[in-house]
């Protein structure tokens, strides 16, 4: 039935290989499920409805993507794209958010619109090479800034780029932690990074899932034995969903404010085409 469904011979692979790419795919990308949820919620809405909604839209995109297009991509929000609206039009412009959803919204349809004809092809054509490179490139960078920060191996500072050390830490944050508190996380990073570094080199199979795996089994023996405490906010899903209120509502900004978010939104979405549109030529590339 899979093979029927998915042409997996024509395609050159089979279940088990693209079982292992999913997970692989899944552990490398579930940090959006944390990340976005926390960008956002910075905007004031609700961080529980927040990470519902990501996971809600990122199941219903990566099956349509499989269904509908047969392609092995998983798609969740965009990184990148809720920081500019998070940090630089609500926070930075004095936009509200329900403000600023509504541009997201016009800003969408827009985009399919663009994608029904021609213009987007166009756009993407007309872009330079150097620059399509430099988006995937910054988008990679973005995504590791992002990573070193939550690992604490940078802290501090208007960039966020001074390097760990427990004092600093505890004189940034006004707390009196330990090594045992923070500093075995950016220890759990370092050598997690060297594993799969080392598994990636030596041609592994799986080689960045097992790397996930391993660092995640040193966590947990680390949880063990220094006996730290996993918070649980005892939330649930119908909960979280209950809690998605996000109304429209332009009317109380004027409504060139209002064009004008649409269109740098619509604006910031075009240059990211390069970025997925290269994700697109990959597509026959083994797993």
């Amino acid at each position: 039935m899979l093979e029927k469904l998915f042409k997996l011979s024509e395609n050159h692979t089979d279940v088990k290989t693209e079982i292992l790419a999913g997970i692989t795919t899944f552990m490398t990308m579930a940090y959006i499920l944390a990340v976005n949820p926390s960008i956002l919620s910075a905007t004031g809405m609700d961080q529980g409805a927040l990470f519902t909604a990501t996971a809600l839209i990122s199941f219903i995109g990566t099956l349509l993507m499989a269904f509908l297009a047969n392609y092995p991509f998983a798609l969740a929000p965009g990184m990148g794209l809720n920081a500019y609206f998070a940090y630089t039009v609500v926070l930075g412009m004095g936009y509200s958010w329900e403000f600023a959803l509504t541009a997201v919204f016009a800003e969408g349809i827009i985009f399919i619109l663009l994608s029904l004809t021609n213009v987007r092809e166009a756009i993407f054509n007309a872009i330079p090479k150097n620059l399509k490179s430099a988006v995937s490139v910054g988008i990679g960078l973005f995504i590791a800034f992002v990573g070193l920060q939550n690992a604490k191996i940078v802290i501090g500072g208007s960039t966020l780029v001074q390097l760990f050390s427990v004092e600093k830490y505890n004189d940034l944050n006004g707390v009196n932690a330990s090594f045992n508190d923070v500093g075995i996380t950016v220890a759990l990073a370092l050598i997690g990074i060297l594993v799969t570094g080392i598994l990636v080199i030596k041609n592994v199979k799986g080689n960045i899932l097992w790397g996930i795996l391993i660092t995640w089994i040193l966590g947990i023996i680390c949880l063990q034995a220094f006996m730290f405490q996993i918070l649980n906010s005892g939330s649930t899903i119908c909960s979280r969903i209950s809690a998605m209120d996000f109304p429209f509502r332009p009317c109380h900004q004027s409504f060139s404010s209002w064009i004008s978010t649409v269109l740098s939104v619509l604006i910031l979405s075009l240059f990211y085409l390069p970025f997925y549109l290269s994700i697109y030529l990959i597509r026959s590339a083994p797993w």
